[in-house]
């Protein structure tokens, strides 16, 4: 079983502020904290055109299909996506080849 990278690119619809998506958020990544595999996950924002990436490790790719299959049916994931621009979402699974780290 080899450990899988998940990458999401996304834009907020349009009228929809940060403290909003912030506010969605929190209950979204109490979702993801109680799936099974996550190893890591990180959300940045470019801090000119808007984007977000959120990029997720998890321990297989049966553990993101796991995901996916609650993911529409939660609320909490439900309400994410209804301040997501649906057009702007961009999703890649990886199979990780290779790591490093300083600390």
């Amino acid at each position: 079983m080899k450990p899988y990278l998940e990458v999401i690119t996304f834009k907020l619809k349009a009228g929809v502020s940060e403290q909003d998506f912030y506010a969605v958020h929190e209950a979204f990544r109490a979702f993801l904290d109680a799936q099974t595999g996550l190893l890591y996950r990180t959300l940045a924002k470019h801090p000119e055109n808007e984007t977000f990436i959120d990029i997720i490790y998890w321990q297989s790719k049966a553990d993101i299909a796991k995901v996916e299959e609650s993911f529409y049916d939660d609320a909490r994931c439900k309400a994410l996506m209804d301040i997501v621009d649906s057009e702007s979402v961009v999703m890649s699974q990886n199979e990780i080849i290779a790591q490093s780290c300083n600390s």
